[in-house]
């Protein structure tokens, strides 16, 4: 996923849009016709299942890479798990690509529908949801490849005024909010030796802006936010045994701020 302003610009936009759709500034008479939405409609939920479909592979694509031996800088160490890597970064960017539009379609699709006096139709109802499920996914992306729970959340907050209720999507609002600051309880499940896919396991994924790597030194941590401010940091090891990272070190209080230069401790 393109994690730039683009994307936080476009997600505002989106809810702009939303906003005006719900006060009614949509009301269809200057939409399509009856018949051209329902073709969008369709084409909308065949692009939802192919892009669920491709996001699976995409998912199974990451876990073989999490569990291959990589080299001190963290590259698979392998000619053809690069090669995966290639693979998974195009597909990234496709999949991100396609939802994008998506997501921007879904917008005008529920601009351009009329709302009934005595309430949301039918044909509104099943775009929001079919937007709430697709909002589920994006926000999902944002943690799985950088952590970003803060991003995660607003995404699926702004869906939720739209779409209240709804199981699927409050489930994960509220594992994003537990998930977002590391507690003591989690934290203890993290032990020496443990690879950085087990780390992701017990503390979730970490946000790539608070990982230090020093591949000269084969040493890298993670940071984990704590509710408090604070930070609690795990200290990985290049073991050329296991031709991966290893944890030899962790620590609860690690501070606000890590500098740059003390990160890292031997």
């Amino acid at each position: 996923m393109d994690m730039s302003s683009r994307s936080t610009t476009a997600a505002i936009v989106v809810a702009l849009m939303l906003l005006a759709a719900i006060a009614g500034c949509g009301d269809g008479s200057e939409g399509r016709g009856a018949a051209a939405r329902a073709r969008e409609w369709a084409a909308m939920q065949r692009d939802k299942r192919e892009l669920d479909v491709q996001r699976a592979e995409l998912a199974r694509l990451r876990g073989h890479l999490a569990s291959v031996p990589v080299a001190a800088d963290g590259t698979p160490a392998i000619p053809g798990d690069a090669a995966i890597s290639r693979e998974v970064a195009t597909r990234q960017q496709r999949i991100a690509a396609r939802s994008s539009s998506l997501g921007e379609r879904l917008v005008r699709h529920l601009a351009g529908l009329r709302r009934g006096a005595a309430g949301d139709g039918p044909e509104w109802q099943q775009a929001v949801r079919l937007k709430s499920d697709e909002d589920v996914a994006v926000a999902q992306e944002w943690i799985d490849r950088g952590g970003d729970y803060r991003r995660a959340i607003e995404i699926l907050e702004t869906q939720r005024q739209l779409d209240p209720g709804y199981a699927r999507l409050e489930q994960a609002l509220a594992r994003a909010r537990d998930m977002r600051f590391v507690t003591a309880q989690r934290f203890v499940r993290v032990q020496e030796g443990m690879t950085p896919i087990d780390v992701r396991a017990a503390l979730g994924p970490v946000n790539l802006r608070q990982v230090l790597r020093r591949p000269a030194e084969r040493l890298e941590a993670w940071y984990y936010p704590k509710r408090d401010g604070g930070r609690a940091a795990i200290y990985f090891r290049y073991d050329a045994e296991r031709r991966g990272y290893v944890v030899y070190r962790t620590e609860l209080a690690a501070g606000a701020r890590p500098s740059a230069s003390s990160a890292i401790v031997g």
